[in-house]
C-alpha cells in the first residue's frame, strides 16, 4: 500500500508545504513550473520562469497572513493573456478542500486592460459576490490588506 503523503489534498500541496518547498530551493528551474503550480502560460518557459522567481516570493508573503489558513488551502498561478494590452501574471489562493477561489491577486502591468496604471488588485468575496477589494495598488498596500 502506497503512503499518503499528508501534505498533498486533492492533488495539491498545502500552502504551508508549498511555501516549505519553496524556501527550500525547489521550483528553481524552467521545467518545474507545473510542479509550482502553473497550469497556464502564453509565454515561453524562460519567460515563465523569470515571472515566477518575481512572484512566488509574494505568495510566501501573504502565507503568513492571518486571513489565510496554510493547512487549508493551496496556491495557483496564471500567466495571462488579455484581450487589449501585455500578458500579466496572476495567483490564486484555493480552498483544499473545494477547490474555490479565496483570493485572487494579479500583477498587471501598466496598458493591461487598456489602463495607463498598472499595479496589484485583490478579489476575493464579499457577502457572496466576487469583488475587486484592492485595485493598481504598490504591494504595501496588498500587505496591508493581508495584515502582514
Amino acid at each position: 500500500m502506497v503512503k499518503k503523503n499528508p501534505n498533498v489534498v486533492n492533488g495539491e500541496y498545502k500552502l504551508s508545504e508549498w511555501v516549505r518547498l519553496f524556501t527550500a530551493g525547489a521550483f528553481s528551474n524552467k521545467w518545474e513550473m507545473e510542479d509550482a503550480g502553473y497550469y497556464d502560460w502564453w509565454c515561453s518557459r524562460e519567460s515563465l520562469f523569470t515571472r515566477f522567481k518575481k512572484i512566488a516570493p509574494k505568495v510566501v508573503e501573504i502565507a503568513k497572513s492571518p486571513l489565510i489558513d496554510c493547512e487549508k488551502t493551496y496556491v495557483f498561478f496564471k500567466n495571462n493573456c488579455p484581450m487589449v494590452g501585455p500578458l500579466y501574471d496572476s495567483f490564486s489562493i484555493c480552498d483544499i478542500e473545494t477547490g474555490k477561489v479565496l483570493y485572487w491577486v494579479g500583477h498587471l502591468e501598466r496598458g493591461c486592460h487598456g489602463y495607463q496604471q498598472g499595479g496589484w488588485c485583490v478579489d476575493t468575496r464579499v457577502n457572496g459576490v466576487w469583488s475587486h477589494i484592492l485595485e493598481r495598488v504598490k504591494w504595501t498596500e496588498i500587505k496591508k490588506y493581508f495584515q502582514i
